[in-house]
């Protein structure tokens, strides 16, 4: 009886994602910004403009050593950068790690 061994990388994924606003303004009569409430502390301010790139990376590792036993790894790393599309100042926000592992009972 052989044992079937399968490893490798499950699945792997980047994601960038590019966001900019420029601050809102009433073009069609006062020319004033557009004050938005915080909510937390009940101020109106004007609303800002942002500029957000956001990079992120995932990676699945599994690994089956028999039929119905399987152990899984997985990765994701979350980055920020001040210029979109640039990639040279990509800045560490947050870490994810996880494992799991799954076995078939036969009865």
């Amino acid at each position: 009886m052989s044992a079937a061994r399968n490893a490798g990388i499950s699945a792997a994924r980047g994601e960038y994602n590019a966001e900019q606003q420029d601050p809102l303004r009433d073009h069609s009569r006062t020319n004033l910004p557009i004050l938005i409430r915080d909510p937390a502390t009940g101020v109106y301010a004007p609303a800002a403009a942002f500029e957000r790139n956001r990079f992120r990376l995932d990676a699945l590792f599994s690994y089956q050593p028999t039929p119905g036993t399987v152990f899984f790894a997985g990765y994701s790393s979350f980055l920020t950068e001040p210029f979109g599309l640039k990639f040279d100042a990509l800045r560490r926000t947050n870490d994810g790690f996880f494992v799991k592992a799954s076995y078939l009972l036969r009865l």
